[in-house]
């Protein structure tokens, strides 16, 4: 009895590829899953993201990108792409849907270009970032 209690536990693997262990780095930013989210988010948003782990994403982006409308926008993306990657995750488990990398990123997309075209203070977007998001 006490040799099993010195085995280690089977680690759960990613709920979004099955093919490794799931931790936050693997889970929001190394999983094949995220990736093709994070590729299509960071083009969009023109946006040159390095895959960090989990405790030094938020550093960087804030390092990187200071302030002014893109560090708004690189705040959305990152926000709504860790809230909807982890909201997918939850969806595996307990209701065994499994959505698409695609429809993700359309969703982040939409709610990225809301935010933007509801914001208060849109004579301080630049029209390089209107026309980029299609905000009028």
């Amino acid at each position: 009895m006490d040799r099993l209690h010195n085995q280690p536990l089977p680690q759960p693997p990613c709920k979004l590829c099955y093919e490794h262990v799931e931790d936050h780095t693997h889970l929001f930013f190394r999983c094949r899953y995220s990736k093709e989210v994070w590729s299509a988010i960071t083009c969009k948003a023109q946006i040159q993201w390095t895959y960090l782990p989990w405790g030094a994403a938020w550093e960087w982006a804030l390092t990187e990108y200071d302030t002014g409308p893109q560090a708004r926008i690189m705040g959305m993306a990152l926000a709504a792409t860790i809230y909807h990657l982890w909201q997918e995750r939850n969806r595996h488990i307990h209701n065994q849907h499994y959505g698409s990398s695609w429809k993700m990123t359309e969703d982040i997309i939409h709610l990225i270009r809301d935010k933007l075209a509801n914001t208060r203070v849109e004579d301080d977007l630049p029209s390089r970032i209107r026309r980029q998001w299609e905000v009028q």
